[in-house]
């Protein structure tokens, strides 16, 4: 989380209304840096992109401006998130209205919200959760508030992965503290294609199972256009790159 963000996050109501503009201008333009990573894929065409929540589709509108003619395959199990967009260079969009885990099953997740005069509600969907223990720990981090806010509930429907029997390339994973869970229900997809993960905070339970699927971990450094290969078990919040070969990329210095 850049500077300037950190900031915003600070005040709910600017968050919400600069959430809202970004996502509805400039989504296309800007997203976290190491994203960035994927311009340098070898291969950049005809794949499978699997986004586990993706929430109002920010990754994967960035994302096709480099990729090409591929499927991209978006999780999204909540109503005011699920809404329909475009992608660039002739990329294929495959809405799915359901979470992902372990197992089979229906789930309470929960969207945090300031009631502000009467019946108007301001949502922060974006940090929706299934977790609600979580969701209330991100929310006091960020905007330094325990009793502000108030919680929409809705009952989703989480499906595994291994379901739908993608041909994954790439599986990104954003879930709230939901990324553990999402994995365990990857597992075959994962061995029999082992994609490019793109994780948000992965626990250390995660790294370990990653770990032993032979994964490596690296951070990207867009500055110096390099990849910085990290422990795993560490505990610093971060998008990482997990690969099991980093020649699936153009050739990088590789920091060790």
């Amino acid at each position: 989380m850049n500077f300037l963000e950190k900031n915003i996050r600070k005040q709910w109501l600017i968050y919400a209304i600069s959430r809202y503009l970004y996502q509805k201008f400039f989504s296309s333009f800007f997203f976290e840096p190491d994203i960035n990573v994927f311009k340098y894929l070898k291969k950049n065409k005809n794949l499978n992109i699997v986004d586990v929540g993706s929430s109002d589709g920010s990754f994967s509108k960035y994302l096709s401006k480099f990729i090409y003619k591929s499927n991209f395959y978006c999780f999204e199990p909540l109503n005011h998130l699920h809404k329909n967009y475009s992608l660039k260079n002739n990329n294929n969009l495959n809405l799915i209205k359901k979470g992902c885990g372990k197992k089979n099953k229906s789930l309470k997740i929960y969207t945090p919200y300031v009631k502000i005069f009467l019946s108007i509600k301001i949502y922060l969907k974006f940090y929706s959760s299934i977790d609600l223990n979580f969701l209330k720990k991100n929310l006091f981090k960020s905007f330094k508030k325990k009793n502000f806010f108030s919680f929409l509930v809705n009952v989703i429907k989480i499906k595994r992965i291994d379901d739908f029997k993608i041909k994954a390339d790439i599986i990104k994973i954003d879930t709230e503290n939901f990324e553990n869970e999402v994995v365990l229900g990857s597992i075959k997809t994962i061995k029999k294609n082992y994609p490019i993960l793109y994780i948000e905070n992965p626990s250390i339970k995660l790294d370990k199972i990653l770990f032993n699927l032979k994964y490596k971990k690296y951070q990207f450094l867009k500055e110096k256009e390099k990849l910085k290969q990290v422990k795993f078990n560490n505990s610093y919040s971060y998008n990482y790159i997990f690969v099991q070969d980093v020649n699936v990329f153009k050739k990088f210095t590789v920091i060790i």
